[in-house]
């Protein structure tokens, strides 16, 4: 398999610990490494390239995290939330061509901010959304994730809100994005954009990420609930302020 040439030895150790800290992040908490990932593979390669190697590796660490969280995953939610998200991430696209997704990206971004501190500060359900409100956490995940390319504020906040233990919630948005992911794969191997250039990276960063991903869930493992909470919140604040920043 050839070498790309941007793959050099700078880049590459860059790619590694970057890698390495996405990974690490997407095991603790169960969702954040396109939030590291994709941004700091942009510095090194355009969109285009930077996204389906992401995707690739992203893929390979959730699919890392199944057979530790399987049993702790919270099956009567997803199954609820699943659908809508996948039903509506093809409307949320379709509508890209009669709203402006940059004006609805920063309005969305700024809520997920307000709400982000609500959690900080304490915030909780009494009780889980029934049937038609997990629906609606899925759907409306779904069709931002189609619209604006931010799908993960509305079923991060439906766990972390909801009451529930933390080991269940870090596996429930694992396997939430997970079926999300295997999806958006899906979607760009139809349109070939897993060529070789992408395949040699993803590859040469796996050592990376099955690091990163043994280090996040051993971390998880020591920490306390409170810290997972801080951790998570804290996270979702930030990709609040990132899709802000992006839509200037």
């Amino acid at each position: 398999m050839p070498i790309p040439d941007d793959l050099t030895v700078a880049a590459y150790g860059f790619s590694f610990v970057l890698i390495l800290a996405a990974s690490f992040l997407r095991a603790f908490t169960g969702f954040g490494f396109a939030l590291l990932a994709v941004p700091g593979l942009m510095l090194l390669m355009p969109p285009v390239a930077a996204v389906p190697i992401a995707m690739l590796l992203q893929l390979g660490a959730a699919a890392a995290m199944v057979p530790s969280t399987r049993k702790e995953m919270d099956w009567r939610s997803l199954r609820l939330l699943l659908p809508g998200g996948v039903l509506l991430t093809p409307v949320g696209a379709l509508l890209l061509a009669v709203v402006d997704p940059t004006l609805l990206k920063l309005a969305i971004c700024i809520i997920v901010m307000v709400i982000a501190l609500a959690l900080w500060r304490g915030f909780r359900l009494k009780r889980a959304p029934g049937p038609l409100g997990s629906f609606l956490a899925g759907a409306s995940a779904g069709f931002l994730g189609g619209l604006a390319a931010i799908p993960g504020p509305p079923v991060i906040l439906f766990y972390l809100s909801a009451p529930g233990n933390h080991t269940s919630t870090r596996a429930s948005l694992n396997g939430f994005f997970l079926i999300l992911n295997i999806l958006a794969v899906g979607t760009l191997a139809l349109k070939g954009a897993f060529d070789l250039h992408a395949i040699t990276w993803a590859a040469a960063l796996g050592p990376a990420m099955l690091l990163g991903s043994w280090l996040g869930s051993a971390g998880f493992r020591r920490a306390d609930p409170a810290l997972f909470r801080s951790v998570a919140v804290g996270l979702l604040f930030v990709t609040g302020a990132a899709g802000i920043a992006s839509s200037f």
